[in-house]
């Protein structure tokens, strides 16, 4: 059961039933904001693959019964989180999540040295391209 969980501002997650399932399970909720669109993001892309995940499933056959149907559910999240935690991330330096969290591979698990001051400074220089780049269209305009 997860301790956490993040959604955005969309229809379906502020709604009472919602909040309420969340406090019911004791699941604190963290939505997130339009301010931070890089966790709208990944939010928003988890929902689109777990959606598909169980979308697949589900119309190739229904389960028999609310366990199998659990199991299902459990395992597309499952599928979601071990590709989210593999995919190799730009802003992490071509890491993924996993590696620098937990300092392995996560596919082949073995130990990776993360350079967390490359990273820091690759995401600086991302960040300061992005306002260039916006700078100099609103220079246009």
């Amino acid at each position: 059961m997860p301790n956490k969980c993040i959604f955005d501002q969309g229809g379906e997650f502020i709604g009472v039933h919602f909040r309420s399932l969340l406090e019911r399970h004791g699941i604190h909720a963290s939505p997130t904001t339009s301010k931070n669109a890089t966790a709208n993001a990944i939010c928003e892309r988890m929902h689109l693959v777990v959606a598909n995940i169980l979308r697949t499933r589900f119309n190739t056959h229904m389960p028999p019964t609310f366990t199998t149907a659990a199991q299902v559910v459990d395992n597309a999240l499952a599928a979601c989180c071990h590709a989210m935690r593999c995919s190799v991330s730009k802003s992490l330096s071509n890491n993924t999540p996993g590696e620098v969290v937990f300092g392995r591979d996560m596919l082949l698990d073995i130990p990776v040295i993360v350079d967390l001051l490359r990273i820091r400074n690759n995401r600086q220089l991302l960040i300061d391209e992005n306002l260039r780049r916006q700078t100099k269209l609103i220079k246009k305009f």
